[in-house]
């Protein structure tokens, strides 16, 4: 398994997000940082350091125990089997 966080970004069609406005959400695993000087942020793309890898999570659903109130949440780019 590899560490990462979501990343959601509003429709850029829409300048101001709205409630019930789409948004763009995907699961980033963070690369290097690149330098804020200019010397060694050229030598960080010479070197081919790693960017943001960026996976589109086209729908995320969310499951919550009644008992304990446990979050989990799924990537489900296709219908859930749940869904009949």
């Amino acid at each position: 398994m590899e560490q990462g966080s979501l990343r959601v970004r509003s429709d850029p069609t829409f300048p101001n997000p709205y409630p019930g406005q789409q948004v763009r959400m995907a699961f980033v695993i963070p690369g290097t940082t690149t330098s804020k000087n200019p010397v060694k942020a050229f030598a960080q793309g010479l070197n081919k350091e790693p960017e943001d890898r960026l996976y589109p999570l086209p729908e995320l659903r969310g499951y919550r125990c009644q008992k304990c109130g446990y979050l989990e949440f799924y990537a489900a780019p296709e219908p859930h089997p749940l869904d009949d």
